[in-house]
């Protein structure tokens, strides 16, 4: 599963340079919103998520 997020984030990141200024006037370049989706729900399937209920209720 990671491998197809992989990819689809690549090919996400491709999409939005293509798009993009030839100069961004020394700006770092900030990847797409779908890149960074795809970033959270690779980082929540590898550590699981951030936050759960359990958390909350604890005293």
């Amino acid at each position: 599963m990671s491998r197809l997020l992989g990819t689809v984030k690549s090919f996400s990141n491709y999409v939005k340079q293509s798009e993009a200024p030839v100069d961004e006037d020394g700006a770092r370049p900030t990847p797409s919103l779908l890149s960074r989706k795809i970033e959270d729900l690779e980082e929540e399937v590898k550590r699981g998520p951030a936050l759960s209920l359990s958390d909350l209720s604890r005293t």
